[in-house]
């Protein structure tokens, strides 16, 4: 959405001929970019898809927030339910004192996951956990991972359950001391026992749920994501239905999330050895260290507000709050979606070969800017049904409607903090950070306690904004006085906030009754935003066709044009015998070792035949085999990846031999068995001769020189 484009150049056009908008016209380059006529990287290899590099990095994030999004929402949303579910049955005090109790429940899981999860997923995988982002990529040193990651997991595991065993046990004992504390009513203490159990499973089961994910089983982290909350809103509305009332709230939880926890273990069981040892022990614990400020302040900014208001409201307006900051919580969804999505692409080949085409400044000001237009898209959608969500509730409950684009503006600030901090280029970034978010959780505690005895339930989210807005700034800033300021489109990004304000402006003027109506008019006004990007150039033209290609390559994997199957039917039978088990199974590196430059001859033959731009063959084409195929864990590959970079390996050249042998591993039996649709190969011959004598011209210039 930038008016200069992603060439990573600003240039004006000539005297006399300004564009009729005023507008600045995208560089020459772009424009062919976004045509098909993709320059050239430095290995020569062009792209002939819209949108190039930026194209491939961006199907990868619609799939990976498709999947984030997915298991997010669906999870939340369900977990959302309970709330409004015990509001029915127990009353808005009710459902005060159940906050509290979910309060602590969170606090104690929270106390347990810093202990334990950064410093497991580091040893194991080699980088943070998705939380870690801040973290600088070289940060991560060999003697941090573990050379044996199934006992390491194991360890980290068992140390988890030890830590969960340790706060029941205190929660028994204390329990009446506590619950006087928290509900003012030390007879609630059976209340404390049961949600601090619930604390236990629950880390247990993040640590476990996070594995999965790590290890790119998206399936299994789907169904056990999603299994966690349908099972606790199952059993806590048995419970209520039952009569057992606050007790049976707290009870439906820990039955769902130690079901739940089985599942995610028994997902988890070829992946783990059950194992102890002090000195792992230790290392695990030193790198969980590093995270204390960063994990700890997050969680006081997304959590303490339930017991700062405990603090100075009744029971009545604590459960009003609740529900309303839950639901503007829901915004917060699909920015967040975005962030862990990208996360781990940030080390990709796709998100490397994107920068060294465009730039880093300009590359990363195109993510950020379509990261603010999600945010803006969702603070405007939960404003527009803020009074929708709350229609049928009863009269208490629907006060909080006008809390809710409040909360939702709130929620989103953590996840805009860390995106903005993630994209500027400027020194010291997470030292920068780490400083920012520390500070932002002490001003919000203390504007918090300063403002809610006047302002009442108000008081959290405003205390939150107030609080980001001098870090926001600062980064902000910095980046952008820096010698590499990011290319961020400034006045598309105004341009899109005035729309969304006037279409929030239009509800609040023209506010039919009844739901239906409301709804009829929330439709239309979210059209007319989508409408405005277009129409008023917020996205640019020249985005468009590569957007409208993203979208239709999200459904089918890549971006890239190949047609797998013609490719694989171009091989001879022994190549695609040799290729098949490292392509659908990977292979252990030593039975790659003999073969690896053959394999990545093969996969480059497959790649021409199929059409895709692919490189020359290079010296490290063996090394390339061990990164491609092996079935080594995602951490030692990337360390792989990171040094055969280093060695001048093309991140061009890199992506595409992924994105090629991605798609092989789609195509059917049939084509693995040389056999096409109508049992011919005719064509094949001819087009892989073509493909051959193109590459072989595309190579000349760069030899020559």
């Amino acid at each position: 959405m930038s008016e200069q484009g992603e060439s990573g150049g600003e240039q004006m056009p000539p005297e006399g001929e300004q564009p009729a908008d005023g507008e600045q016209r995208p560089p020459e380059s772009e424009e062919k970019a976004s045509q098909g006529e993709q320059k050239p990287s430095d290995s020569g290899l062009q792209h002939s898809h819209p949108g190039g590099t930026a194209a491939i990095l961006g199907v990868q994030l619609l799939r990976f927030s498709g999947v984030q999004g997915l298991s997010l929402g669906t999870s939340n949303f369900i977990h959302y339910l309970q709330l409004p579910l015990v509001g029915a049955f127990l009353g808005v005090s009710g459902l005060g004192r159940y906050s509290l109790l979910l309060f602590l429940t969170g606090l104690v899981t929270q106390i347990i996951h810093v202990v334990t999860k950064p410093g497991t997923i580091r040893r194991v995988f080699g980088q943070g956990d998705e939380d870690d982002e801040d973290d600088d990529e070289d940060d991560a040193q060999p003697s941090d991972v573990s050379q044996r990651p199934p006992w390491t997991l194991g360890i980290g595991i068992v140390l988890c359950i030890v830590l969960a065993a340790a706060f029941t046990l205190v929660a028994v004992i204390f329990q009446r001391p506590i619950a006087n504390l928290l509900l003012g009513d030390p007879n609630q203490g059976r209340m404390v026992m049961w949600a601090s159990m619930t604390a236990g499973m629950l880390s247990i089961f993040r640590l476990t749920e996070i594995v999965l994910w790590f290890e790119q089983r998206s399936g299994p982290y789907l169904l056990v994501d999603t299994s966690r909350p349908t099972l606790n809103l199952a059993f806590i509305l048995i419970m209520l239905v039952s009569g057992t009332g606050l007790e049976g709230a707290i009870l439906g939880p820990l039955i769902g999330t130690t079901i739940a926890t089985v599942l995610s273990i028994v997902m988890l069981r070829h992946s783990f050895e059950w194992a102890w040892n002090g000195r792992e022990v230790v290392e695990i614990l030193k790198l969980s260290r590093q995270r204390v400020p960063v994990v700890t302040s997050m969680w006081v900014i997304q959590n303490m507000d339930t017991f700062i208001l405990s603090r100075f409201v009744d029971k009545h307006d604590l459960g009003i709050y609740n529900l309303a900051s839950r639901t503007g919580f829901m915004v917060a969804l699909l920015p967040q979606g975005f962030r862990v999505a990208l996360r781990p692409l940030r080390r990709s080949a796709a998100y490397m070969s994107m920068k060294r085409e465009y730039g880093p400044d300009v590359a990363q000001g195109q993510l950020l800017a379509y990261f603010f237009l999600l945010c803006f898209t969702s603070i405007l959608a939960m404003f527009l049904l803020g009074e929708a969500l709350v229609h049928d509730a009863t009269g208490d409950f629907a006060s909080a409607a006008g809390l809710i684009p409040l909360s939702a503006g709130a929620m989103t600030m953590p996840a805009l903090f860390r995106t903005l901090n993630s994209m500027a280029i400027h020194p010291k970034g997470r030292k920068t950070f780490i400083i920012g978010i520390v500070f932002v959780a002490v001003v919000y505690i203390g504007l918090a306690i300063l403002i809610v005895p006047m302002i009442g339930i108000y008081g959290p989210p405003t205390a939150i904004l107030i609080a980001f807005v001098g870090p926001v700034l600062y980064i902000s800033l910095r980046s952008q006085l820096s010698e590499q300021p990011i290319d961020f489109p400034y006045w598309s990004t105004l341009r899109a906030l005035g729309v969304a304000a006037g279409i929030a402006v239009f509800f609040q003027l023209v506010h039919p009754s009844g739901r239906w109506p409301q709804l009829a008019e929330i439709v239309g006004l979210m059209a007319l935003w989508f409408g405005s990007l277009f129409v008023l150039r917020i996205v640019p033209e020249h985005h468009r066709r590569p957007l409208m290609h993203m979208a239709r390559s999200a459904i089918r994997g890549s971006a890239v044009e190949f047609d797998a199957e013609g490719a694989l039917r171009a091989l001879r039978p022994k190549q695609r015998a040799a290729l098949r088990p490292a392509v659908l199974d990977r292979m252990p590196p030593e039975e790659i070792g003999p073969q690896g430059e053959k394999l990545v001859k093969i996969l480059r033959r497959a790649g021409r035949a199929g059409e895709a731009p692919m490189g020359p063959t290079t010296e490290l084409d063996g090394e390339l085999a061990l990164y491609l195929f092996s079935d080594e864990s995602m951490a030692s590959r990337q360390t792989r990846m990171r040094g055969l970079l280093s060695r001048g390996v093309e991140t061009h050249d890199l992506q595409l031999l992924e994105d090629v042998m991605g798609q092989l591993a789609k195509a059917p039996e049939a084509a693995w068995n040389g056999e096409g649709a109508d049992g011919s190969r005719r064509g094949i011959a001819a087009r892989l001769r073509r493909a051959e004598r193109s590459q072989a011209e595309a190579e000349r210039p760069q030899a020559e020189g």
